[in-house]
């Protein structure tokens, strides 16, 4: 991080919104925490509870060592606007990120602290691997694994080929993760699917294998909102559903092309480092691009599943897109059952062998199938 005796400043971000119920103990968590020099922002999505009056009060009573900056957005801005409103108030060298649902250790900022300094690379990303799962009452209801390999293996090819998310409510990152790429584009979801693709192509990504936030499981989550929504849906909510994780993918694809383009100049490659990785990315965009036109009727059955072949799609990933499309409610049963979840992690195993294998230099040939 700077020079070895040097402690620098490092911010606590927190992204709050309607979390009037946990908030106090979010940002208890922030107050408590042990590491010096610390920057906390809490940013308030414009909540239509008393989330951000709790914090107000909590803020005029705090006179800890930690200086406290407190926003509250004029209006919604979804989460990644909110991360990105916050990036634009920091000012420390590393990001330490958090919800206003969450609860980090009081050791949490020290031990990411002490990762980095013990790093043998200047790293970009460091996150969690393990966290404690809460209830909504705060009773500790078990350990939760990421399940992600080991840091050898945390690079461009794995986070770009296999779109990987981090631990989003662990994770912390590098100023230059912003500073570099700039915002992340508004549309994109999953700021921990983009924040360790960029951290990957600046240097590296590690893990601390030690749990350092109490979160919470809840239903007013945003991922509980968007894959375990109760199953008394009809067609047109899944349809909007399926839509709606379409667009974010989408938009994922087009952040990675786009920062393997920002980092390719910043470096003045004149290589093809990056060629082979941009051309499985451009493919992948196609196909949910072709998707996208099949859900929402514009293509039919036969023309995407032509189309998509044509571009090297896999005939599994086909046949379940068509499957998904056909009988939505069926899928959706079907993807939150132990064995749909099972096969999904024999997948994602058998893509990170994969990855592994692969040369960065020479990812795939051009007129190889790629996803």
């Amino acid at each position: 991080m700077q020079n070895r005796f040097e402690r620098p400043l490092i911010t606590f971000k927190m992204s709050t919104y309607n979390h009037e119920k946990f908030i106090a103990e979010a940002v208890q968590g922030a107050f408590d925490q042990i590491y010096s020099p610390l920057e906390i922002i809490i940013s308030d999505d414009c909540s239509t509870d008393r989330t951000f009056e709790i914090v107000q009060e909590m803020v005029a009573r705090y006179d800890g060592p930690h200086k406290i900056i407190l926003n509250r957005n004029e209006k919604n801005l979804g989460l990644t606007g909110n991360i990105n409103r916050s990036m634009e108030l920091a000012s420390g060298e590393f990001i330490v990120g958090a919800a206003g649902d969450d609860i980090s250790l009081p050791i949490r900022v020290e031990r990411i602290f002490q990762a980095c300094e013990n790093s043998l690379e200047k790293p970009y990303c460091i996150f969690s691997k393990k966290s404690i799962k809460i209830d909504e009452n705060g009773s500790v209801i078990g350990i939760a694994d990421s399940g992600l390999p080991d840091n050898s293996k945390l690079d461009y090819v794995f986070f770009g080929t296999n779109q990987q998310w981090v631990p989003g409510h662990s994770n912390s990152w590098h100023k230059d993760v912003f500073n570099v790429f700039g915002p992340i584009n508004k549309k994109v979801i999953n700021e921990d699917i983009v924040i360790p693709f960029r951290a990957s192509l600046l240097g590296s990504v590690i893990s601390i294998d030690e749990p350092l936030v109490k979160r919470r499981i809840n239903k007013t989550s945003i991922t509980n909102k968007i894959y375990t929504e109760n199953i008394h849906i009809d067609k047109k909510w899944l349809k909007d559903r399926l839509i709606f994780i379409i667009n974010n993918n989408i938009a994922i694809s087009k952040s990675y092309l786009q920062d393997i383009c920002l980092i390719e100049t910043s470096k003045s490659s004149q290589n093809n480092e990056f060629s082979s990785l941009k051309n499985f990315i451009q493919i992948k965009k196609i196909f949910h691009e072709l998707r996208l036109g099949y859900v929402k009727g514009s293509l039919s059955t036969c023309e995407f599943f032509h189309n998509a072949r044509d571009h090297g799609v896999s005939f599994f990933l086909i046949i379940k897109s068509i499957y998904e499309n056909l009988f939505p409610k069926a899928f959706y049963l079907l993807s939150h059952t132990k064995f749909f979840i099972l096969a999904r992690t024999i997948i994602q195993k058998r893509q990170l062998r994969m990855s592994t294998k692969i040369n960065k230099k020479k990812l795939y040939h051009k007129n190889d199938k790629c996803i």
